[in-house]
């Protein structure tokens, strides 16, 4: 769950107020915040097993992408393949 929520909720608020001392706000930032937000306050309820917790991470996912692609900042889009490890060994582990 931590890779899947934690880490980037908390790095894509770290990132959304480091743009906004910046001076550099745009709407994918908004989102990637929203989203952000969403995931932080969500009911525990909502992290039962990996299919809930990632189905309710893919707005942060895109989000996260689809700023990563606009800024053009490739660590970040090579951070984002980090959303694909858990399912895997979670699907090896259910067969």
């Amino acid at each position: 769950m931590a890779i899947l929520i934690v880490i980037p909720a908390t790095l894509s608020l770290a990132i959304f107020f480091r743009s906004v001392v910046r001076g550099n706000v745009d709407p994918l930032l908004v989102a990637l915040l929203l989203n952000a937000l969403f995931l932080v306050f969500l009911p525990p309820p909502s992290y039962v097993d990996v299919f809930t917790y990632g189905r309710v991470s893919l707005g942060l996912a895109t989000a996260w992408i689809a700023h990563a692609g606009f800024s053009k900042n490739r660590r970040m889009l090579a951070y984002s393949i980090l959303w694909t490890i858990p399912f895997q060994f979670y699907l090896q582990w259910m067969l």
